[in-house]
């Protein structure tokens, strides 16, 4: 069976959670949709036998298409059927993605996310082919892990530090990123982790824009996850097809970055990217809004 998001997003309800309660029993879980005993709240019921890992979990099923984000009150309401039903844990299964205050209330407690890349890479773990137009998003998954590592990492820094500026553009979201592509590929000729912080770069940088109204504006998050992980996915063919460089480029890594925490040396490469970035956006698209007050910036806006 060959699946794909599109196949997915074109299931009822139902037929989607019924999918799900498959895919889990394919996985060597016992699991029931509760369509059948009407329990509110909760779509499939599920138990794993395995010692100290194992236990009953709750899944709720959300049907979302691409750009329409689960949020936090959804998750609010899984973790209150965790606690009412006394169970291991929550699982919140979308075709789409999380919004960053969605993540930000996950974390510590026993609620899982699994968002569309992740829920087709669970699907080839079970057996199934996943179709060719998402391939490329589900390899970096499984292959490398440096991809979802790098976004978790973004909306933990976009959260814990906010952008101090506003920045108003005379485009539209669609018409700015489409720009930074181009810059990308004009002008970046280093290797890959550099590209995947101006990635992470953008994102933090636009994330404080007001763009041109646009019917069809794009979801930055989404965005960003996509270009992680399509470069992570080229980063792994590269280094298959090039032991050697990517030894030596392991070695440099380890030489260069020695005793420095891997949250640190993203931080700071993001704050050299972005050096760029704000010199290409007010060359072409931005008028301030307040005195933003960049060092070495001000005169683009004199």
């Amino acid at each position: 069976m060959v699946v794909s998001l599109e196949d997915l997003l074109k299931m009822e309800p139902g037929q989607f959670e019924m999918f799900v309660t498959s895919l889990l029993k394919k996985l060597g879980y016992a699991a029931e949709t509760t369509r059948l005993t009407a329990d509110g709240g909760i779509d499939v019921w599920a138990d794993d036998d395995r010692p100290l890992t194992g236990g009953r979990i709750i899944i709720q099923c959300k049907r979302y298409a691409v750009g329409t984000t689960v949020g936090e009150p959804v998750l609010r309401e899984l973790f209150g059927l965790v606690h009412a039903h006394g169970v291991n844990k929550g699982v919140l299964v979308t075709t789409s993605s999380f919004t960053k205050g969605a993540r930000e209330f996950a974390k510590g407690k026993p609620i899982e996310l699994i968002e569309g890349a992740e829920l087709l890479s669970i699907c080839r773990k079970a057996g199934l082919e996943v179709g060719d137009e998402d391939l490329k998003t589900v390899e970096a998954f499984e292959h490398l892990s440096d991809g979802p590592q790098l976004l978790n990492f973004l909306i933990d820094w976009n959260g814990a530090k906010p952008n101090p500026y506003l920045l108003r553009f005379c485009a539209t979201s669609r018409e700015v990123l489409e720009r930074i592509d181009n810059f990308r590929i004009e002008q970046i000729e280093s290797g890959i982790a550099f590209k995947l912080y101006y990635f992470m770069a953008a994102n933090h940088l636009l994330s404080g824009a007001v763009f041109r109204p646009d019917h069809d504006p794009v979801n930055l998050d989404d965005w960003t996850q996509s270009q992680i992980s399509a470069l992570c996915c080229a980063y792994k063919r590269w280094r298959e097809g090039n032991a050697e460089e990517a030894r030596l480029e392991d070695e440099e890594e380890k030489y260069m970055c020695a005793g420095v925490p891997w949250g640190t040396r993203i931080a700071r490469s993001i704050g050299s990217v972005e050096a760029d970035l704000q010199e290409l956006c007010a060359k072409f698209w931005w008028k301030p809004h307040k005195d933003v007050g960049w060092y070495g910036y001000k005169k683009y806006f004199q």
